[in-house]
């Protein structure tokens, strides 16, 4: 009995341990915004993903996880042109735990998206 107690103490300690080590934020976001005129610029948001860890595209199918997106809804005084274009393409991968083909990011990877100030 005391060598399962035992076991038990030290499984539950290791995976404390192993959940120690995840990032408190693995994805940290940084933005810039550029001025081409008084009234119209360009935004850029950079997802700097930590190693081991990836950024979900923004599609992903039916029962697959959840994809980035970006809400403007509650902006008032700019008008957004649509939504933000990624710099690269992000990697396409079947997911055996979603059992489908997701995509994805690691590392880093910039969104930009054009505005126009209307106030």
């Amino acid at each position: 009995m005391k060598k399962v107690i035992l076991s038990l103490i030290l499984a539950v300690t290791a995976m404390a341990a192993a959940f120690a080590q995840a990032p408190a934020n693995p994805v940290a976001w940084r933005s810039n915004v550029k001025m081409q005129s008084a009234t119209k610029g360009t935004v850029t948001f950079t997802a700097i993903v930590s190693e081991g860890w990836h950024l979900y595209g923004m599609q992903m199918p039916k029962g697959g996880p959840k994809p980035t997106t970006f809400s403007f809804a509650g902006s008032q005084g700019v008008k957004f042109a649509g939504a933000p274009v990624p710099s690269v393409q992000p990697v396409k991968k079947h997911d055996k735990m979603f059992d489908a083909d997701v995509t994805y990011w690691e590392g880093r990877v910039k969104f930009t998206v054009d505005f126009e100030i209307t106030d």
